[in-house]
């Protein structure tokens, strides 16, 4: 029991984590000071936990991993698409 319960709490703690930039970054539209490497290695990560989860037959870690990969996803799109506007604009 309390080893679901420390597993819970770990995971909410990983998905609220990353909210803070997700959502400071979706109301403030700008990618300033947002680093693309780290994103992408923060999704790779998270795959590479769900795979984990998955094998292990562990809810606890591919549900939570799923929130990392799309929090992740979610903001290297948004700098990707940002930086090519950008790039749009200079041409």
């Amino acid at each position: 029991m309390i080893v679901t319960v420390l597993g819970v709490c770990a995971a909410g703690l990983v998905i609220l984590t990353g909210l803070p930039r997700l959502v400071s970054t979706i109301r403030a539209r700008s990618i300033e000071g947002v680093s693309i490497w780290t994103f992408v290695m923060y999704t790779i990560s998270g795959l590479v936990w769900i795979a984990y989860g998955i094998l292990r037959h562990d809810a606890a870690i591919y549900v939570t991993n799923a929130f990392v990969v799309f929090n992740g996803t979610i903001i290297s799109v948004m700098v990707v698409q940002r930086r090519r506007a950008a790039q749009r604009v200079r041409e």
